[in-house]
């Protein structure tokens, strides 16, 4: 789905950092798949007032997290465990996944975790496929790369 937003036009919001500042919206829906809202007459409810910015509102349900990770960042995924050995002393490391080939094309990563304090995860959340695995220090200095499949 491609989306546009005009310049100076904020995109809704519906949940929030903080449960309390979420849109009413979402506080009153307890689905768990994503609904688009339908006025009486049938027709795609996006807002009452007269000066509509949005084509459609798209409520998703509230995000559930499990070992800090969103749950629908884990699902039809692979948890990869990064060995511990490649987790140093060196604290905070940012542990980034690329898909085959696309780290040396500045590709956008699969996932990333932060992990600080040894009690963090290290786990990512992966399809199948190949993958490289680069750990950076926290001058995001790369020490250490490496390749799995998963």
């Amino acid at each position: 789905m491609k989306t546009s937003i005009k310049c100076g036009v904020k995109p809704w919001r519906v949940e929030k950092h903080d449960p309390g500042n979420n849109h009413p919206f979402i506080e009153l829906y307890q689905g768990n798949y994503p609904v688009v809202l339908v006025d009486q007459e049938g027709s795609v409810f996006n807002g009452e007032n007269k000066s509509k910015q949005t084509d459609v509102v798209v409520i998703h349900p509230k995000t559930t997290y499990v070992n800090d990770r969103p749950s629908w960042l884990i699902n039809d995924r692979v948890k990869y465990t990064v060995p511990n050995t490649k987790l140093n002393k060196q604290q905070p490391l940012l542990i980034i996944a690329y898909r085959n080939q696309e780290f040396s094309k500045d590709g956008i990563p699969a996932d990333l975790v932060e992990h600080v304090d040894n009690y963090k995860t290290s786990e990512l959340y992966l399809y199948s496929g190949k993958y490289t695995i680069v750990i950076k220090n926290e001058k995001y200095e790369i020490i250490d790369q490496y390749t799995i499949e998963i």
